[in-house]
């Protein structure tokens, strides 16, 4: 049957382009090739043809078949045909056979003998094609039967194919011969036997049950000898053994390999003599070719098992070439290792150094029970691998003695093999265990082989990924110190970081608990300021001596202590302490700057139940150098900030007490100050009296009973204060306690461990006084040296501003004896007036006390009382003391006295708000007073104060012209003036002073009849009120 071809399939389409181009070319005819469904290969079919779209309605014309145009030329109609099939067509044309009249038409005129030409040309080309074509398909399919041919070689390699290979040689045997029935035995691996592998006869199962040794009966022997055996009737042969069937003849030859029987090949019959010697000759050629094929085979056996442990491998590096696997990862790798070494299962022990045993990390076929179990080093069967680091392979666990077993996989299986996992360091990771319980015991030296080279991939794997880990763990621990170098760097308080620092500590590491315990010099304990993974209640209340416990022995030797199991260190296996309650492993460093301790870092107990290891004290002696550099950048930090501020409070303090000449305030700033720049709980300043040589306390802060502290006087050389004030040297004392020099009065009850310091107040090599301060030593510590400086500064700083206040004191005593004479002289003029100034001054200073002013608005208000009348030096006596009523003259001259004794005391500097008061003292609230008629708060509260006063005693003092009031008169004359000529202010106060404590005590017997009023006056020449 010739095969069926296509146009397309057989001309490439540039090929026929081509022909089509040049063949119109040349002959200046078209030519259209058209497939069999009548479709132009090209869109050239118009030019033949034109408005025809396709050749459907042509494909059924015969091949001669002539078309006619309607310009009267011709198209010929070209069919191919490769045999009795039609491929496709080819339409010549247009064109005119000659002597035709062409009309307008550009075909051109061909003869018969040319369009003949024409079509041969045509035709010769697509026989050509279609010669080509097919010595294309007959070289294709050739390529595709060796194809076939080569694949169906790898299949007959296989196991199967190899079985069905034999059977068809068997067969092939039986025909050659003419036998009725044979068998091909093929010699059973490790013995001496022959194993019937293909069977022909009646009784086929039966045969291949037999197993015949090499020696034993005509097969036997023929293996044995390694010779062809043609027997024309076996029961007269000796050594034949009956079998099932009922044969004569038989013809085996031998099957061998490098003078190795390997097998036998037979065939028999029931007739005598069946076989020839062709007939030898042709099986001694089959089992020549059968021997070739089982070596092949055997060849390829090895090799498919090669494969597929190469395949497993393969499998098993391709799983294990990811970075991390875990625990199911594992277990399927040993499925893979269990399937290609025919176990029943499979198991990976990792090995714990610290621990010196071994973990279950993965396991394949095993119970569940098994998951966690751990072996010790050196027991059973797997521990004596680790501690031996040697394979071992156990063919039948139950007959070995040779080493007791520990646990129940020791026993799962009949037969194992176990191989260590040992590192380029030469170190134990682990190991490998796979398990068997077949009876011909399939764990081999080929077993080994695998396992090891498994081995040492997972070995391999192990060790990257603990590199890995390493690697990533080395960056995690300088990215924790790069954070917490970030953080303690962008503060200088880095007490509240210590939390956050303790978290970064415990995500990286992955501990169960760490913490921070800070050492107080003073005290010498370890207090626990930070903590994660520990009871809250435990901050701030837990403390540890110097040598106690692991904390203790870090912080007194300054070196850092990893435990990787304390029960076995002698030094901590008895600790109980809370800070070590549970501790497996321990890891801690001690802070350090400059060799002085500031406190130590632990850690407890990796999650993990990993010990720890170097790289972890390398973080944390890492993170507790940047702690204690972070602390002492602190300390030198608030050190720099403490003498900012001391030289700012120093500058403060000399500003406040000299821009103040009243020795009160000077006192009292500097003590307070004082005690403020030193946190001091107690301080007192006292002062010394040359008379009596003794030094008393002028001022105090921190004191419950300040009236004892007052009494207390102290001569030079007594106690701390009186060695300082005889040296002229500052002194500090650490503790009290300790000091043989210190003095504890009897009257002060105090706390025996105190810190004191003293300085003395030195003005031109002259003692004024001493300054002491003292606190409680637990609070904060003794002082410092750099604290007794800065009060030996401050004490020399007040000193001038002291004895300037001293000086100014002495010329302001001196000035107001001077300005109460002046006021004398001028009451003195006037018996009536005798004592006004110094009534209407208790009276003003009274009320402004009462009104809560303060102290230097009361002493300008004392010193304007007292000195309120000294204008009237510059009014006429005759005036002035005029027993009878003042005519507006007189009294306009009398009004003139506030102006008068305002410029009096103008040019003194320092009484220029005196003169303020004095001028306008008898302004009226309500604006209708003098001189210059103000109101309200436009009058100087001071001079609304000495108003009243002024007025009070007026009003209350005999006159020649009229009576004195009573109190309780005055008082009303008071209330009713309340708003208009005094302030209602005052007023209230005037109300409160008699019942207040600043009440003059004269005002306190004031007469309250007018009877007593009467009695005043009569003895009014004669009394000084």
């Amino acid at each position: 049957m010739t095969p069926k071809i296509y146009l397309e399939e057989i001309c490439d389409r540039e090929n026929l382009k081509t022909f089509v181009s040049r063949f119109a070319h040349f002959t200046d005819v078209n030519a259209v090739p058209v497939n069999e469904r009548g479709e132009a290969l090209f869109d050239n079919l118009h030019q033949i043809l034109p408005g025809v779209e396709d050749f459907n309605e042509f494909a059924a014309y015969p091949a001669s078949e002539m078309i006619q145009r309607p310009d009267g030329s011709h198209v010929k109609l070209m069919k191919l045909m490769n045999g009795s099939q039609h491929y496709g067509s080819v339409l010549l044309g247009p064109f005119f056979f000659e002597g035709e009249n062409k009309g307008e038409s550009s075909a051109p005129s061909l003869s018969k003998k040319t369009l003949e030409i024409m079509t041969e040309m045509i035709t010769e080309f697509f026989e050509n094609s279609i010669k080509l074509y097919e010595e294309r398909r007959a070289l294709a399919k050739k390529e595709k039967i060796l194809s076939v041919l080569e694949k169906a070689s790898s299949v007959m390699n296989t196991k199967i194919e190899f079985q069905n290979l034999l059977e068809f040689l068997m067969d092939i045997s039986i025909d050659i011969t003419g036998a009725e029935g044979g068998t091909i035995l093929l010699r059973e691996e490790n013995s001496d036997n022959l194993v019937i592998t293909v069977a022909r006869g009646k009784y086929p199962q039966e045969v291949k049950k037999v197993k015949v040794p090499i020696g034993s009966g005509l097969t036997g022997w023929v293996a044995k000898y390694k010779k062809s055996l043609n027997v024309p009737n076996v029961l007269l042969d000796p050594r034949y053994i009956e079998t099932p069937e009922s044969i004569y003849s038989e013809l085996a030859v031998p099957m061998v390999i490098v003078e190795r029987t390997i097998g036998v090949l037979v065939v028999n019959s029931s007739e005598i003599n069946a076989f020839t010697k062709e007939d030898v000759q042709t099986l001694t050629t089959l089992a020549s070719i059968v021997t070739k094929v089982l070596e092949n085979s055997r060849l390829l056996s090895d090799s498919d098992q090669k494969l597929r442990e190469l395949s497993k491998l393969f499998t098993i590096s391709e799983r294990l070439s990811v970075r991390s696997l875990d625990r199911a990862g594992y277990c399927d790798i040993l499925g893979q290792l269990s399937e290609a070494l025919l176990t029943d299962a499979a198991s990976l022990m990792l090995f714990n150094s610290d621990r010196e045993e071994l973990t279950m990390r993965a396991s394949y076929g095993l119970p569940e029970e098994l998951d966690s179990l751990t072996i010790a080093k050196g027991k059973g069967y797997h521990g004596w691998v680790a501690a031996q680091m040697t394979p071992i392979h156990i063919h039948n666990t139950a007959l070995d003695n040779t080493i007791a077993h520990a646990c129940f996989l020791d026993e799962f299986s009949k037969s194992l093999m176990i191989i260590p996992l040992i590192n380029a360091e030469e170190r134990l990771v682990g190991l490998i265990g796979v398990y068997s319980n077949e009876d011909k015991g399939t764990l081999s030296e080929a077993s080994a082989d695998l396992l090891m080279a498994v081995g040492r991939i997972v070995t391999a794997h192990l060790e990257n990924d603990r590199l890995f880990n390493d690697s990533r763990r080395k960056l995690d621990y300088l990215s924790t110190l790069y954070k917490v170098g970030s953080s303690v760097s962008k503060t200088l308080n880095i007490t509240p970081l210590f939390e956050t620092i303790l978290q970064q500590v415990q995500e990286v590491m992955d501990v169960e608990n760490c913490s921070l315990m800070a050492y107080d010099s003073i005290r010498k304990k370890l207090t626990l300021d930070a903590a994660i993974g520990l009871p809250s209640d435990m901050v701030g209340k837990v403390e540890s001596d110097l040598g106690e416990g692991i904390a203790g022995w870090v912080a007194a030797n300054k070196k850092p202590v990893l435990l990787k199991d304390i029960s076995k260190d002698a030094r901590f296996a008895k600790r109980n302490g809370r800070l070590d309650y549970k501790t497996r492993s321990v890891l801690s460093v001690p802070i350090l700057h400059q060799e002085d301790l500031l406190g130590v870092l632990n850690v407890n107990n990796k999650r993990s139940g990993d010990a720890f290891f170097e790289d972890d004290l390398n973080l944390l002696l890492g993170i507790s150098g940047q702690i204690s550099q972070a602390i002492a950048n602190a300390s030198l930090h608030e050190k720099t900030d403490m003498q900012v501020a001391e030289l700012s409070l120093i500058q403060e303090l000399g500003k406040a007490i000299n821009s103040s000449l009243d020795l009160d305030s000077v006192l009292n700033y500097f003590i307070d100050m004082t005690t403020r720049i030193t946190e001091a709980d107690k301080s007192t300043l006292m002062l010394f009296d040359e008379e009596t040589q003794e030094l008393y306390v002028e001022a105090s802060r921190g004191f419950e009973d300040e009236n004892k502290i007052n009494d207390v006087r102290l001569k030079l050389g007594e106690g701390i204060a009186g060695q300082v004030a005889l040296s002229h040297r500052p002194m500090k004392l650490d503790n009290v306690t300790a000091s043989k020099e210190y003095t504890l009065l009897d009257c002060l009850k105090r706390p025996k461990d105190l810190t004191l310091m003293t300085a003395p107040l030195i003005n031109k090599e002259q003692l004024i006084g001493v300054i002491n301060c003292e606190r409680l030593l637990e609070k904060k510590g003794p002082f410092t040296p750099e604290n007794l400086d800065l009060l030996d500064t401050l004490a020399s700083q007040a000193s001038i501003a002291i004895e300037n206040a001293r000086l100014y004191h002495n010329l302001l005593s001196v000035y107001l004896e001077t300005i109460r004479s002046l006021a004398a002289a001028i009451d003195a003029k006037d018996s009536y007036t005798h004592g006004h100034s110094r009534r209407v001054t208790e009276i003003s200073v009274g009320l402004a006390m009462e009104m809560n002013l303060p102290k230097n608005e009361v002493d300008t208000i004392r010193h304007a009382s007292l000195l309120h009348d000294v204008g009237k030096i510059g009014i006429s006596d005759k005036v002035l003391l005029k027993p009878g009523k003042l005519t507006d003259d007189e009294f306009e001259t009398i009004k003139s006295h506030p102006f008068i004794g305002a410029r009096i005391l103008g040019s003194i500097e320092f009484l220029k708000d005196v003169c303020e008061i004095i001028e306008h003292h008898h302004e009226r609230f309500d604006g209708k007073g003098y001189p210059d008629k103000l109101k309200g708060d436009e009058i100087p509260l001071g001079a609304r104060i000495i108003c009243l006063a002024d007025s009070f005693d007026a009003i209350t003092s005999c006159r020649p012209y009229r009576k004195p009031l009573t109190f309780e008169a005055a008082t009303e004359e008071m209330l009713r003036c309340s708003g208009t000529q005094f302030d209602p202010q005052v007023v209230d106060a005037f109300l409160r002073l008699r019942t207040s404590k600043y009440c003059p005590p004269w005002l306190l017997s004031f007469p309250s009849t007018e009877t007593e009023t009467e009695e005043k006056c009569l003895n009014v020449t004669t009394q000084e009120i």
